[in-house]
């Protein structure tokens, strides 16, 4: 998602909060009333900028952000992560706020294997008929393969968002084609990848 599309959501969001059926304090909120609670909140969680502490990396800030809040009464570094986020979404938060006090792989193909792992954990609980295990294993996953996407530095939500947007374009092409020819019902499945193959040939 882009710069400008990233503010965009973040007005709609904040549109949404303003809503008459939406938060009835967040409506009452101004730019000077929030102002008292931003401007403490900046300057407390930068004390390499506004006090003597020295700080030389994102990572050394990220984990002395995570100390200040847990400073201000938060429990867990999870804290901070709210529930209402898009799960993909929230699972890459999860494992960046785990990762700023240590909680972390040492290299990208451990990550690729502990996926690996999750996806022969999946197969036997497929094998075992439990559903929750399965729900459980499938689950575990896709949570590790959203680490996948972190250590590569993209967003899941976004990846995902634009694999759906791909698959869109590409189905109703081959959709097209289908319903032209009148064989709907007689395709196999061969003549399905076929068209898939073209589909992915001239969409993107």
């Amino acid at each position: 998602m882009s710069t400008p599309q990233r503010f965009s959501r973040l007005v709609e969001i904040m549109a949404r909060w303003r809503a008459p059926d939406g938060c009835p304090w967040d409506r009452e909120q101004t730019h000077q009333s929030l102002r008292q609670y931003l401007s403490d909140k900046l300057i407390r969680r930068h004390p390499h900028v506004f006090g003597g502490l020295k700080v030389d990396s994102a990572a050394g800030q990220s984990a002395l952000w995570e100390k200040i809040k847990k400073a201000e009464g938060k429990d867990s570094v999870l804290d901070g992560v709210p529930a209402a986020l898009p799960a993909l979404q929230r699972a890459q938060r999860l494992q960046q706020k785990a990762g700023t006090i240590g909680f972390e792989w040492e290299n990208f193909e451990q990550v690729i294997q502990k996926f690996h792992s999750e996806l022969i954990e999946l197969a036997e609980a497929r094998a075992g008929g439990d559903d929750k295990k399965i729900m459980d294993e499938f689950g575990d996953a896709l949570f590790a393969l959203v680490n996948v996407g972190r250590w590569l530095e993209l967003s899941a939500e976004d990846a995902l968002r634009e694999a759906c947007e791909k698959f869109g374009r590409r189905f109703r092409f081959v959709e097209a084609r289908v319903n032209a020819s009148g064989a709907t019902n007689a395709m196999t499945l061969a003549q399905w990848e076929a068209l898939w193959q073209e589909a992915k040939a001239m969409t993107r």
